[in-house]
């Protein structure tokens, strides 16, 4: 670990430990976080930045097992390809005895044989030995072929996990950066603040209390938010409640409209667990929030056409946890582990969106049959 960021986090935790108690409290509102532990309202901006170096440490620490995890992978494609290469290598000699003995009229020889034959029976065991030796010459061409491929595609792999491990020692050092700058700002915003005590004890609360509690939960959301819109097509054989068609044709075009009523109905009707949300289209974008117990959640996003990967991706935007904004790093995060993409051949297997419109009350998708 960098040297700077190691102080920087041994003091923060410091402070933690000097100022901090083994209570987790939970507020839900700004009145109820005054009234267990008092810090002036300015000072809600540092538990926000307190809150956002926990979450970029842990970050820190999941890249460093992803970079880990890439090394690993890399040493075993290294060894798979050193493999791979010998055994092509022995697969292009054999392939290359076979093509040489073409191109030398060895094999012409052989097919003299039939003209040689004194019956029909000799022809036929002659014909059969021909065969075999022409079928195993094929099998020899082949398998140099599958060999070569094969270790073509090891190469990929090594380049793209390379790549990949390039992209997470990128991310290491620009996330360290951020984390002592922001250390070094609250260092300093805290020095000689009459509040340090309020305001490290707060920090203490959200973040152990966002770990324990607000990571699981949110968690449990996303993944039950994916796996029940995996099943929104059944909305699109059924007429509302008021009678509104959800899905229209128009020739070889469609167009599936759904409420903040269908997808709030929709939504509770397959999982008792969003009845604690309430989600609502806005102009270009979805919002969700809602309260369990003592926490509250809420989160923004926007649905788009990937075309590269042929869905409609949900990205999520913003995220906040007992009126707290998570960064960037939670964000991208929860997207990696959950899937909120919906596949638009789950309408119809030959429909590709060509406008995802959304706006105050309702989401409209229009499709067209794609040939």
């Amino acid at each position: 670990m960098d040297k700077r960021r190691r102080n920087g986090l041994i003091g923060f935790f410091l402070l933690l430990i000097v100022f901090g108690t083994h209570t987790v409290s939970v507020y839900a509102d700004n009145e109820s976080r005054g009234s267990v532990n008092t810090v002036a309202p300015g000072t809600e901006a540092l538990v926000q930045k307190g809150l956002t170096i926990a979450e970029i440490d842990r970050e820190l620490a999941r890249l460093k097992n992803e970079e880990a995890t890439l090394t690993g992978q890399m040493s075993s494609n290294e060894q798979l390809i050193a493999a791979q290469d010998k055994l092509v290598e022995a697969k292009r000699q054999q392939a290359g005895r076979v093509l040489r003995s073409y191109y030398m009229g060895e094999r012409d020889s052989l097919w003299l044989l039939l003209l040689s034959v004194d019956s029909f029976q000799n022809a036929i065991r002659t014909f059969e030995y021909l065969d075999m030796i022409i079928t195993s010459d094929k099998r020899k061409l082949t398998a140099f072929r599958t060999a070569r491929t094969e270790l073509q595609n090891r190469q990929n792999e090594l380049n793209a996990t390379r790549s990949k491990l390039q992209q997470a020692q990128t991310d290491y050092l620009a996330q360290r950066d951020r984390l002592i700058r922001l250390q070094d700002e609250l260092d300093a915003q805290l020095a000689g603040n009459e509040e340090a005590k309020a305001v490290m004890q707060r920090i203490q609360e959200v973040t152990v209390t966002w770990q324990q509690k607000g990571i699981p939960l949110f968690r449990t959301y996303f993944q039950a938010l994916a796996e029940t819109m995996k099943s929104l097509p059944e909305l699109a054989a059924k007429a509302a409640p008021d009678g509104r068609i959800r899905l229209s044709f128009d020739g070889l075009n469609a167009i599936f409209t759904l409420s903040d009523s269908d997808l709030n109905d929709f939504l509770r009707s397959k999982n008792e667990l969003f009845r604690d949300l309430t989600f609502r289209f806005v102009q270009d974008g979805l919002q969700a929030g809602g309260k369990r117990d003592d926490l509250e959640l809420n989160m923004e996003g926007v649905y788009v056409w990937n075309e590269e990967k042929r869905l409609i991706e949900f990205q999520v935007k913003k995220l906040t946890f007992n009126g707290l904004d998570l960064p960037d790093t939670t964000i991208r995060d929860l997207e990696k582990q959950v899937d909120l993409s919906l596949n638009p051949r789950a309408f119809h297997a030959l429909f590709i969106p060509t406008q995802i419109k959304q706006e105050e009350g309702k989401l409209t998708i229009r499709l067209k049959i794609n040939f």
